[in-house]
């Protein structure tokens, strides 16, 4: 974002808007001739990434959001501001406007805050300043137009998170999800999951879930369903590896035409549907 992080600062630089980082993304995406891009935005990243897609659309082919942080949209936005303020100013009080912005960050972060590479944290907490004085208020008073909805322009997924840190964040993707009129899907982890799990985490994304021909049931359930099949085509080969197979003379062209039958053809169907059972089993089961 603009001035935050390695961004430089231009001159005579002090306030933003949701709009002007909107169109800073927009124009790199330009400027690389990347689009139209998949766009993931999380917590006020998914505000910018709402504002991107109303205003250059041509440079956004699917939208991702992932617990907005769309104070404008809520029923009560003071309570949600009540809730951050005291944990800034808590902050401040101890360690200045450094203080201030490596506390808002925890709190919105939770466990994740460890995970974020220290480099950028401290770039972050160098531009504190911006954060909470240029962004925080610009952000957190912006609101999409109401008569306007995102998937009217791109194809658009709300996610909120598994353990989410405030209840606005859930309040305020309920909003996004009732416009786009898409459904929402719980991703792993806390506001920051994308680093607690980015592997669970990217099972979320909408795009991927085509690639779950055989249906199952969540990423840990494959994984174990995969395993537990397995074991059981091992046990079940011990026999038949102990008692060898009877020499039958027949010619090469038949026998590659029945390997490939029996262990081609056949060790491609038989897991699909030995897995999928499993997975079934499991999930009746209540074990994943």
């Amino acid at each position: 974002r603009r001035s935050c992080s390695r961004s430089t600062r231009p001159a005579h630089w002090a306030t933003t808007s949701v709009e002007e980082q909107a169109d800073d993304a927009g124009g790199l995406i330009e400027a690389l001739g990347a689009g139209p891009m998949d766009v993931f935005g999380s917590s006020t990243g998914a505000v910018i990434a709402l504002s991107l897609a109303a205003r250059a659309p041509q440079s956004v082919s699917h939208l991702v959001v992932h617990e907005p942080a769309l104070l404008g949209v809520l029923e009560d936005p003071r309570s949600a501001m009540a809730a951050i303020q005291p944990v800034v100013a808590a902050g401040i009080d101890h360690g200045g406007m450094r203080g201030g912005a490596e506390a808002f960050l925890r709190f919105a972060g939770g466990p994740a805050y460890d995970r974020i590479p220290k480099d950028a944290v401290g770039r972050i907490l160098t531009n504190a300043d911006v954060l909470l004085v240029a962004e925080l208020g610009a952000f957190s008073s912006w609101a999409p137009d109401p008569d306007e909805s995102p998937s009217d322009l791109v194809p658009t997924a709300v996610l909120t998170a598994e353990r989410t840190t405030a209840p606005f964040f859930v309040e305020a993707a309920q909003w996004v999800a009732a416009k786009a009129d898409a459904p929402i899907t719980t991703a792993p982890g806390g506001h920051m999951g994308f680093l607690e799990d980015p592997a669970a985490f990217a099972t979320t994304y909408p795009q991927l879930n085509a690639l779950n021909v055989m249906g199952l049931a969540s990423p840990a359930s494959a994984i174990l369903s995969a395993v537990i099949f397995n074991a059981l085509i091992i046990v079940a080969l011990i026999p038949l590896a102990l008692k060898g197979v009877r020499y039958r003379p027949i010619g090469a062209a038949t026998l590659l035409r029945n390997n490939t039958l029996i262990y081609g053809v056949g060790g491609l169907i038989v897991p699909f549907i030995g897995i999928t059972l499993i997975d079934l089993i499991l999930v009746a089961l209540g074990l994943a």
